[in-house]
């Protein structure tokens, strides 16, 4: 595994891997950090310009009108249909599009006003504090925006895009107060006092009221304080801390109402009934006490016998039996009618009627039922599984429930039958009586009938009446929504600080993916674990100036103290007496190695060591352009047998450069390898050996031509100069290559520009210029 790979198995990573890691990170910390600051000010940023959050919340208590379906209620109640609900159908209540649509009126959810005024965060304006308002007819759904121009004219911008991909634009100056009337909207801008207008620049849109629904249902959370609690919870949010409190109050107080609303249609509904009843009760009670009156004038008689005021009553009795039978097996046929029909099923109720409780437990199961698919609805399809397994269960229940009715009246028709055979034992009895009696009996007994039915109607009436008249609802507010202070959200802090981190991590993704993907070389580690050849020196980075060598102009520099320790390194490669010749060389132009032949050629002359640099680049040197030196002439003149070795030397004239001697590179040759392998290249080093201590040859980049190669076996040492942050590690690969090949002796790597932390102290490389 390469050693500067990131792993993340925790058996693979290696204290080198470590290292690495944290190397890259430290180099890079500046890259990082300013990574991190920037993502944290674009999340602050955003976070500014992120409207205030509001919440509110009021509190309903659900009433003891809720009943369960065990709970008794009146039959006549039952008989007109008027069912219970439970809490999850209070809850369904609140957020149905009825409530929604009253708040909406209430609160005035439809309308938005915004004040933009330079950078600063959009304010939106509600209520009283909005300087205009807008009467919309047609164009719901626009952002407009609203540019005051004076105190009579203003700027009108809109751009919208039309279900159908269709896009307008509108940009006009019109009137204050005028009606504005076009294909695309049509409106009316009123302004009261146009000094209120102080924003350069105001946006509104009026909400459908589809849209404006959505949003409110978006915002809202409705639910039970605890599981088994009867107190319902209404909060809120919103980016107005006033609407907050309209919209929180509203639903509670639009929820009360309708309670109230639906109780006075129930009272309503029976007072209709009642008073229909009433109606034909009356006529027939009124022909029946005529024509018993009539009857006991005619036979100047006022009362019935002791046995035939007997037979009468029992007869009475057997028929009130009747009429309640009658009742019950009318609300089982409305049950069953329902059930058959699937309407106002969440409704029915059995409460009352003393019927068998396996009616009841089936009804509350069914509605059970019922409001488990409700959601499955809005979820899923009806061709779903889940919809398709609810229904299935929904059927069933509706197939028994329909048997369970059909039994009970199975029940219920063997007891009338039993009742019917009782009256018409009674009314034989009645027929032995004296026919006068016979009929003032049967007169008798309508009166009576029709009297109780009458009076019975009358206290139900009585009893509407005052229900209707003082309807409350058992549901109440019990806390209402207060105007909230301080918002909940947006969080800008915590978005700042995850922006912080956030940057962090990306800037640390960023530098490691980086140093993955980044080939080159990049300080001495790079070199000591690809290669086995010695990395004889570590130059940092300095700036050259021309004409003159670092180490001659700053001595004390940590450039100048790496150059003298690549000296000292010198002497380990070649323990040679004599004449010592080094060629420098690189892979590619652009590495340093000129500068570095001429630093270390003056770090050598400072030993007292006579000392000459041959710039053997014939094809791009660069030699005499850093010392400032003519090139008419140099070492190609002389190995074309031009000029005479002695005629191409040159010397700088400074104290500093006593002992260092140049030869420049001469004019560029058609055939610059031919003359490194003739015969005139050794006699030149064997006339230079005897003349100097140090001979220094500054080649070609071996990546490029050949040059070196031919030289290099004729050198004691040669150094391969490589630059950081600029050479590929590929390089290495072939510096191995090329030492096994050429059987090159004394072959070390001098990495060059290296930057190092200010601090520290090592060999040299710790020091920096001073001033």
């Amino acid at each position: 595994m390469s050693k500067n790979s990131i792993v993340l198995d925790n058996k693979e990573v290696g204290e080198v891997d470590i290292k690495e890691l944290f190397k890259i990170l430290k180099q890079n910390k500046l890259l990082i950090i300013l990574s991190g600051l920037l993502s944290a000010l674009l999340f602050s940023a955003y976070a500014y310009y992120q409207p205030n959050i509001y919440e509110a919340d009021s509190a309903i208590e659900i009433g003891p009108g809720q009943k369960s379906g065990s709970q008794k209620e009146d039959v006549l109640t039952m008989a007109l249909g008027v069912g219970n609900v439970n809490l999850d159908t209070e809850l369904g209540i609140m957020m149905s599009r009825k409530i929604a649509m009253t708040t909406l009126k209430k609160a005035n959810l439809t309308h938005r006003y915004f004040a933009i005024d330079g950078y600063k965060r959009p304010q939106e304006l509600y209520g009283e504090s909005a300087p205009f308002e807008v009467l919309m007819k047609h164009g719901q759904n626009v952002i407009f925006s609203l540019i005051p121009i004076n105190d009579e004219k203003y700027r009108l911008e809109a751009e919208y895009k039309e279900g159908n991909g269709t896009t307008w634009s509108y940009d006009k100056i019109h009137t204050y107060n005028k009606e504005i009337k076009n294909r695309y909207f049509d409106f009316t801008l009123l302004v009261n006092d146009v000094k209120k207008l102080d924003a350069k620049k105001y946006k509104f849109m009026v909400l459908s009221e589809r849209n404006a629904v959505k949003d409110l249902h978006k915002n809202i959370s409705i639910g039970q304080k605890t599981d088994k609690s009867s107190l319902i919870e209404i909060v809120y949010k919103d980016t107005v801390a006033l609407r907050a409190k309209d919209v929180a109050n509203s639903i509670a107080n639009s929820y009360i109402e309708h309670a109230i609303a639906s109780k006075t249609a129930e009272a309503s509904s029976i007072l209709e009934f009642i008073d229909q009843q009433l109606a034909d009760i009356d006529n027939g009670l009124k022909k029946s006490e005529n024509e018993l009156e009539d009857y006991k004038e005619s036979i100047s008689t006022v009362s019935l016998t002791f046995k035939a005021e007997g037979v009468v009553e029992k007869l009475s009795e057997y028929e009130s039996e009747l009429k309640k039978i009658d009742i019950k097996k009318k609300m089982l046929d409305t049950i069953y009618k329902k059930v058959q029909a699937g309407s106002d099923l969440e409704t029915l109720s059995v409460a009352g009627l003393n019927l068998d409780e396996s009616l009841g437990i089936l009804i509350s199961k069914l509605q059970d039922a019922l409001l488990e698919r409700r959601p499955l609805l809005q979820q899923y399809k009806i061709a779903h599984s889940k919809v398709k397994g609810i229904n299935r269960v929904i059927d069933q229940l509706k197939k028994m429930i329909r048997i369970n009715i059909k039994t009970l009246k199975g029940n219920i028709d063997q007891r009338q039958s039993l009742l019917a055979q009782n009256v018409n034992d009674q009314k034989e009895m009645l027929a032995a009586l004296p026919e006068s009696e016979r009929r003032l009996g049967r007169l008798q007994r309508n009166f009576t009938v029709n009297e109780k039915v009458y009076s019975f109607l009358l206290e139900k009436r009585a009893s509407a009446v005052i229900a209707k008249a003082g309807t409350i609802s058992a549901n109440k507010v019990i806390d209402t929504a207060v105007l909230p202070l301080h918002p909940i959200g947006p969080k800008r802090a915590l978005m700042s600080i995850s922006g912080l981190l956030l940057g962090l991590l990306l800037g640390i993704g960023f530098v490691l993916f980086r140093g993955h993907l980044d080939t080159r070389i990049k300080d001495e580690d790079d070199v000591k674990n690809a290669t086995s050849i010695p990395l004889i020196g570590a130059i940092p980075s300095f700036s050259a100036t021309e004409g003159k060598a670092k180490v001659l102009e700053a001595p004390k520099s940590a450039a100048s103290e790496a150059f003298r320790t690549l000296r000292t390194n010198l002497s380990f490669l070649s323990q040679s007496e004599d004449s010592l010749v080094i060629t420098t060389t690189s892979t590619i132009s652009g590495e340093g190695k000129t500068t570095m032949s001429i630093n270390l050629g003056a770090v050598m002359s400072l030993t007292g060591k006579r000392t000459i640099i041959v710039d053997l680049d014939m094809r791009k040197p660069q030699l005499h352009k850093q010392l400032q030196l003519s090139n008419l002439k140099g070492i190609s003149s002389v190995l074309a047998k031009k000029e005479k070795l002695s005629d191409v030397i040159q010397h700088i004239h400074h104290a500093e450069y006593a002992g260092l001697d140049f030869i420049s590179s001469g004019p560029i040759p058609p055939n610059p390898s031919e003359l490194i392998q003739s015969d005139m290249m050794a006699r030149v080093i064997e006339e230079l050996k005897s003349e100097y201590d140090i001979i220094f040859f500054d080649t070609p980049p071996v990546g490029l031509v050949t040059d070196a190669l031919l030289v290099m076996p004729q050198s004691d040492i040669s150094i391969y100069v490589l630059r950081a942050r600029y050479s590929e590690k590929e390089f290495l690969k072939e510096i191995e290559q090329m030492k096994e090949t050429h059987n090159i002796k004394g072959l070390g790597i001098v990495l060059n520009d290296i930057k190092y932390e200010k601090s520290g102290y090592g060999y040299g490389h710790g020091y920096y210029e001073e001033g």
